[in-house]
């Protein structure tokens, strides 16, 4: 069975019957956001990540942007007391009619300590351009699709699935609701969008405080 990375996204809405549309209020709320909101010294940090990137991002490979870049800005989020963590390389699963299909998710915020339970968000990056052998949306898509299906397996049928995926500067965030999945436009981080950027990551971080609030923990 092909692993996460050689799936296409058509391939996804086949196997489980999703449809994308255009818009998710879901997606709506999340990327509204006050920028206005981010204190001095977050924001000093932030441009500096910001001029590093606009400065590297056509020379680093794909570990380097998660080392210089992904890596120091998602520590720069305030993950709550919740129970929810963030989670490194981490392996995800989900059976499909073949069998099961799995890989591995670049990064995942989701609940345990030592082992990921019910992934809330999920983030795969990329190199600086497109590599045309690989669909960035399917591999998103289908990591999220397993990520939803651990989910229903805690009793949690009705929860949406947040997820990312960059290709070099552009950010693109993705909101998997039921059957239908959106995927918002373009969010530049080499420009001051990188604000934008971080105010949505750390909105996902307290949307993870209120799911575990409502599990009662």
């Amino acid at each position: 069975m092909k692993s996460f990375k050689h799936w296409k996204f058509e391939e996804v809405e086949d196997a489980f019957g999703l449809t994308r549309v255009k818009q998710l209020d879901r997606l709506t709320n999340w990327m509204n956001v006050d920028v206005d909101d981010i204190p001095k010294e977050k924001r000093v940090r932030l441009e500096q990540l910001r001029a590093n990137l606009w400065n590297w991002i056509d020379y680093w490979n794909e570990e380097e942007i998660k080392v210089y870049f992904m890596g120091p800005l998602l520590l720069e989020v305030e993950f709550g007391d919740s129970g929810y963590r963030g989670f490194w390389e981490r392996s995800l699963s989900v059976a499909v009619a073949e069998g099961v299909t799995s890989g591995i998710v670049d990064f995942m915020l989701a609940k345990g300590r030592q082992i990921p339970k019910a992934p809330y968000f999920c983030i795969h990056e990329y190199k600086p351009e497109v590599n045309v052998t690989n669909d960035p949306i399917g591999q998103l898509l289908i990591a999220m699709v397993a990520a939803q299906a651990e989910n229903a397996k805690a009793g949690r049928t009705e929860l949406a699935i947040y997820g990312s995926y960059t290709i070099g500067r552009n950010w693109y965030f993705v909101v998997l609701d039921g059957n239908k999945y959106a995927i918002s436009n373009a969010l530049n981080a080499t420009q001051e969008e990188v604000y934008t950027i971080f105010q949505i990551l750390q909105k996902t971080s307290n949307y993870a405080d209120v799911v575990a609030e409502n599990d009662g923990h």
